[in-house]
């Protein structure tokens, strides 16, 4: 009994050692082109830039592919359907992110989460928010030979939610390519 217990011990804290070497915090921003939206009945212009700026925390499970993110993301828009205004995007979201490597330093990416997105305009009346799930996909690469914590990824991620507006609402889908760079702390 007594050796089990000491057994116990001992594959407790080289466990816990393991967690902790592989789990830590994370920034990271990205930058792409315009987002895309669905589910408008207009047309949304095409340029434009997006933005994400993200933290995250690796958690020591899984040898430190599971992850917990959040991010704030912004995008321009111009809704062209009869003279429509210009909108402002932001979005902030939660998701579980979960990394798989491939080898010499490449690994792919999913996440899965929830997300708040507010449109806004000039005028006020044409604002819309609301809530809903976002999935995505994406490859990254970790720069041991430059910084041990630091890793390049490009991504592609799907917000799907209902907005809701004192004019209007509909069920939009907006889609955002990012490049991006990310540094432990």
């Amino acid at each position: 009994m007594r050796a089990m217990k000491r057994a116990l011990l001992v594959t407790a804290i080289l466990a816990a050692s393991t967690s902790a070497a592989s789990a830590g915090t994370y920034l990271g921003l990205g930058i792409g082109p315009g987002a895309n939206v669905g589910g408008t009945d207009g047309h949304v212009e095409e340029g434009g830039r997006s933005m994400r700026l993200l933290g995250g925390y690796k958690l020591g499970v899984l040898s430190g592919r599971l992850a917990i993110e959040g991010a704030l993301s912004f995008q321009g828009l111009t809704f062209t359907n009869n003279g429509g205004p210009e909108y402002d995007g932001r979005q902030l979201g939660v998701y579980g992110k979960y990394n798989h490597p491939l080898g010499s330093d490449f690994e792919v990416f999913g996440k899965l989460g929830v997300h708040r997105t507010w449109f806004s305009s000039s005028n006020d009346m044409y604002a819309v928010s609301g809530e809903g799930f976002l999935v995505g996909v994406g490859a990254e690469y970790r720069l041991t030979a430059i910084l041990a914590s630091a890793s390049v990824w490009v991504d592609y991620t799907h917000h799907m939610a209902t907005l809701d507006g004192d004019r209007y609402s509909w069920d939009a889908g907006v889609g955002m390519w990012m490049l991006g760079f990310s540094i432990g702390l």
